[in-house]
Order: C-alpha cells, then structure tokens, then sequence
C-alpha cells in the first residue's frame, strides 16, 4: 500500500503542474491569439509524466510514513479509474483493428500516383499503407502497429487532383511529424490522470495543435503547386462533402466544426508578424520557465523531507519519539 500511495502522490503533484502549464498554454492562444509551437505543445506531455523538483528532494519517503493511510480509499478510486479507462482504449483499438482487417486496400493509379508525390515532397522514408474504409473522418491515420492512412472512397472521388494532394499530404507530414505518437502517449496521460479535467482539455487542445502544425508544414513543403487560398479552400470542400455523409461528427478535419475550422484559417490565411513571433518566443519562455520555477519550490513542500519538518509527527517512529 505505501507503493501504491507514494505514486499516488507523485501523481497528485504532476497533475497540478501539468494542468497550470495548460492553462497557461490555453491563455496564450485563446486570450492572446498567439499560435505555438509544436514543441511547445509537447513540454505539457513532459509535465504531466515527469515531476520536476528541487535536486535535494526524494520522492519516495526512506521512512514509513502516518499520512499514507488517508490516501488508501483515495488510491483504490484512481487504480480502479485507470483499469476502466485502459480496458476501454483497449476494446476500442481491437474493434479498430477488426475493422482495418475488413478494409479494402487501395489500389486506384490516381491516388497511389499522388500519394508518391506526396510522400517525395515531405520526404517520408516509408510508403503508409492506404485502405478505403468509413471511420470517423474520411481522411485520417491509425496507429496500429504501422501508420495506415484511411480513406472515404465515396468523398475522394469528388476531390480534385490538387484537392486530393493536399489531404494526402496533410495525413502523410501528420505520420512524419510523429503525432499519432505523441498522441497516443497524451492517451496514456488521459488514463493516468483521469480524475484531472484539465488533462483531457490538454488533449484536446493538443490534437488541435497538431492539425495546425500539420497545415503549416504542408503549405511549406508545396509553397510551389498550393497557395494558402487553395489549401483553406480544399479544408471548405472537405467540410461539405463531408457534412453530406451519415458519419459526420464535427471535428478534425474531415468534418470541422465551425469554430475549430475558423481558427485553422485564420492562421493559415494569416500569419503571424516578425514582432509577434518574437513576442510569442518571449511570452513562452517565460511561462516554461515559471512553470518549472513554480514546480521547484513547491515541491519544498510536497517531497520527503521538507514536509517531515512541517509535521513533527508525520514520520514519528513506533516509539512514540519525535
């Protein structure tokens, strides 16, 4: 039970500074409408998983300790969250992988031909396999055991070539730029910190950031062939075609939800001043640092054995002594 408890507590503690590094995160894009950087988006990963403390500090107490039996009621709860919330990502990744096994492979000249380009264009070193299937969206990239781009056979018809290039593209740098990865490992931030609402906002507002850093290296890699009209212009068609399917469900972007799709236009039709990219850099650093600042000396009062000399007998001994 003292194991138990002791990374309940470690727990508790990263919890609260991964969710101040979110809203921080959350306050400089929707208050001060700067976009950041993917990297920047990943430290909140970072401070959900790794617990940032003074060098001094141990986490696990080398006494045995009073306080750990008010955490045991508390510990089944958040052990008893985690085994539903994986038994469900679980069940959910192997009805994903029964459906992939009934999916079509995609075999159409005119898509693997553009996919090619694509994949010489962003320089991914390995071909995704692709397959006609009808998930959530009608462009997307699961995740199981090798990248696999899914397509809505009956919506990419009616693409264009161009059309067609940039939603290949856009599902091509989402595999080169690792966020299936980092999001899968923001799923197992959600499963450990299930009780933190602010851990699944971090989610969500990351999935969004992804999709953002996605649109601005795939603009940069066809600057040549795609303006950022003909690239907000391909998001609109996607949106309607997809608003006209039985699957729609109003977010990502095969089927954006209006303000989710606004957001991604406005930063791809407008980007961002020098003066306010030196001021974002600026705004960052200071937030990353006062996170870690703020981590630091909490943790003075958190971890063994600072919080022995606030409570005389928290880790008295059997005898009685203090």
């Amino acid at each position: 039970m003292n194991i138990l408890g002791d990374a309940f507590n470690i727990i508790i503690f990263v919890s609260l500074i991964g969710s101040i590094f979110s809203v921080l995160m959350l306050l400089v894009k929707r208050i001060l409408h700067i976009v950041l950087p993917l990297w920047f988006s990943i430290c909140s990963i970072a401070f959900f998983f790794i617990p940032v403390i003074l060098p001094t500090l141990k986490l696990i107490p080398p006494e045995k300790h009073q306080w750990i039996h008010g955490y045991e009621i508390a510990c089944f709860i958040w052990l008893g969250g985690m085994i539903v919330f994986l038994s469900y990502y679980g069940v959910r990744s192997i009805f994903a992988y029964n459906a992939l096994k009934k999916y079509m492979p995609c075999h159409d000249e005119r898509i693997e031909t553009i996919l090619h380009d694509c994949i010489n264009t962003v320089a991914l070193k390995r071909i995704p396999l692709v397959y006609f299937g009808t998930l959530k969206d009608p462009a997307c990239v699961v995740t199981l055991l090798h990248p696999a781009i899914i397509l809505n056979r009956d919506i990419v018809e009616q693409l264009t070539d161009k059309e067609l290039s940039i939603i290949l593209c856009h599902e091509v740098m989402h595999i080169k730029r690792w966020h299936h990865v980092y999001q899968s490992i923001f799923d197992v931030v959600c499963i450990i910190h299930w009780f933190n609402p602010f851990s699944w906002i971090a989610k969500s507002d990351f999935s969004m950031q992804c999709e953002m850093d996605c649109d601005q290296m795939v603009l940069s890699n066809m600057s040549d062939d795609v303006t950022e009209i003909d690239y907000a212009t391909a998001m609109l068609r996607l949106m309607t075609l997809s608003s006209k399917t039985k699957k729609y469900h109003g977010h990502n972007i095969a089927a954006l939800g209006f303000i989710l799709a606004k957001q991604r236009m406005s930063y791809v039709l407008k980007s961002p001043s020098p003066h306010k990219r030196v001021i974002a850099i600026m705004v960052m650093v200071f937030f990353l640092s006062a996170t870690i600042l703020f981590s630091g000396y909490l943790s003075r009062s958190h971890f063994y054995p600072y919080p022995a000399y606030d409570a005389g007998i928290e880790y008295a001994d059997t005898t009685g002594i203090k």
